[in-house]
């Protein structure tokens, strides 16, 4: 649940570094993750698994969907637009499905069906005024779909796919901050800002480990329950804290979708191993 709490408050942090470009602050992600993410394998004894990892074509691929999402996500928050941020995670669960019925011959059970449909009519609300359509929010839901679609084909597990990944966004990450020269130093003018730029780094990679803590000890029921709290504190500071705007047609979408969401939970529940 920390885990959970944690990606759901994450955006707070991202806010206080808005007067950076997302594009610096994707690559100072990248650049302060890796020696983190490293770290962990090496005390871990498994530094050869991800070294091996990089040499999946695969996992470049993963890497530019994660980097596109990181950016998207990034991009949102910076921005204050905390609403849309959530509703790109919140539509994920059902994104996957749809992916597993066209690529995987899936089949949809009665209540998968009932989440599928109500969420695409969902989707024709903000029609009405295509000023306020989600598109960030979709792109971030359809690159974070495919990133797990990418990764669920690798038989490298979690951290090490994450740490290759890192990997192979750094170099060309470092490049960009020198490039602009925007890497920080602690003894600047603005300390407090480049603290934070370090910071992403912790940020990243904390949450990854109450999460991969969890994983194994608790059941899948409860750990796709769980996927929702983040978004839907994301959600909640953006209509409580940020004073976001919700126009009818935005407020009837996320009503639909929490609608498919808990169909989607109670075919979860229903299908529950005793």
């Amino acid at each position: 649940m920390i885990a959970f709490i944690l990606w759901g408050l994450v955006p707070l942090f991202w806010r206080q570094l808005s007067q950076h470009n997302p594009w610096e602050l994707v690559a100072h992600r990248a650049v302060w993750s890796l020696p983190l993410l490293a770290g962990v394998l090496v005390a871990q004894k498994r530094t050869r698994v991800w070294l091996n990892a990089l040499k999946e074509p695969r996992i470049w691929l993963a890497s530019l969907l994660l980097a596109g999402n990181w950016l998207l996500y990034v991009y949102l928050t910076v921005n204050g637009r905390f609403v849309e941020a959530s509703f790109g995670y919140f539509i994920v669960p059902l994104l996957n499905t749809l992916l597993g019925v066209v690529f995987l011959k899936e089949r949809l059970r009665p209540l998968q069906k009932a989440a599928m449909g109500v969420a695409t009519v969902a989707l024709l609300f903000p029609l009405v005024d295509l000023a306020y359509f989600p598109w960030a929010g979709i792109a971030i839901a359809v690159l974070w779909s495919s990133y797990g679609f990418i990764r669920k084909g690798l038989a490298v597990e979690g951290m090490a796919a994450l740490t290759a990944e890192t990997a192979a966004l750094s170099p060309f990450a470092l490049a960009f901050l020198v490039s602009r020269h925007a890497l920080p130093a602690l003894n600047a003018p603005h300390g407090l800002d480049s603290s934070l730029l370090f910071l992403t780094g912790l940020v990243t990679v904390i949450p990854l480990l109450f999460y991969g803590y969890a994983v194994p000890r608790i059941s899948l029921t409860l750990l796709g329950l769980l996927q929702y709290l983040g978004p839907t504190i994301t959600f909640l500071l953006g209509v409580f804290l940020y004073k976001e705007h919700l126009p009818w047609h935005r407020f009837a979408l996320i009503a639909s979708i929490w609608v498919a969401i808990l169909l989607y939970a109670a075919d979860s529940l229903k299908r529950r191993p005793a």
